[in-house]
């Protein structure tokens, strides 16, 4: 209940609805694991970030007119970074948490060489 009731991780809670103990997702590549958590509880380089953090003027994405540089703009909306062409009907809820998508994710932010 109490985990239901917090305000203090709302990004993550778009991904975990409800407490659940099971192991998330590992990796014996430590730079997959660290992408791939920081995706899941919102602290990336991504602009929006950046900005709560004083680091970038709006949270803009720098390639999509007005739009905030969220997780969510990043992984399933810009069509710049196109992370998910590969993934039908993508969702952040999915996408981070289904264990083949988290790889097709993956392997294309490796391509755009973009640091998380």
């Amino acid at each position: 209940e109490v985990y239901t009731k917090s305000n203090t991780i709302p990004h993550y809670k778009t991904i975990e609805p409800q407490v659940n103990f099971s192991n998330k997702f590992s990796s014996k590549n430590v730079n997959k694991e660290s992408i791939i958590s920081r995706l899941r509880l919102g602290n990336t380089y991504l602009n929006k970030y950046l900005q709560k953090i004083g680091k970038h003027s709006n949270g803009n994405c720098d390639h999509c007119l007005n739009k905030k540089e969220t997780i969510s703009h990043f992984l399933t909306k810009c069509p710049y970074y196109n992370i998910t062409k590969n993934i039908t009907n993508p969702t952040l809820q999915s996408i981070l948490t289904d264990q083949i998508q988290i790889e097709l994710i993956y392997q294309e932010i490796i391509k755009l060489n973009k640091h998380l």
